[in-house]
């Protein structure tokens, strides 16, 4: 069982959200998931067009290992071209937390 999660919230850039979602599913989340200690992704849509949910998009992941050292894979990843980038994310918006069983 998951003892820490990773929380992403997000939007899609403006007019893209069909390409973004497309890219997150398909691509994004398989890199994610290919680091060690992430063990699952959820991923949800936010019901109505409510302003108190500034961001559209949750992935939540499981994890097994600390947070630090699944950013820093992350960070590596990116940097090494070993993960796909996509311009469809608003990151202006994006936010990204660790969280661990209390």
């Amino acid at each position: 069982m998951a003892k820490r999660l990773m929380v992403a919230l997000s939007n899609a850039a403006e007019g893209r959200d069909e390409e973004f979602n497309d890219w997150y599913d398909n691509v994004h989340i398989p890199d994610v998931c290919s680091i060690k200690g992430v063990l699952d992704a959820t991923r949800y849509e936010v019901e109505s067009d409510d302003p108190a949910a500034p961001q559209r998009y949750l992935t939540i992941y499981e994890l097994d290992r600390e947070g630090a050292a699944v950013m820093g894979d992350i960070v590596e990843g990116m940097s090494s071209g070993a993960f796909t980038a996509s311009d469809t994310i608003d990151v202006s918006t994006a936010s990204l937390t660790f969280w661990r069983a209390r």
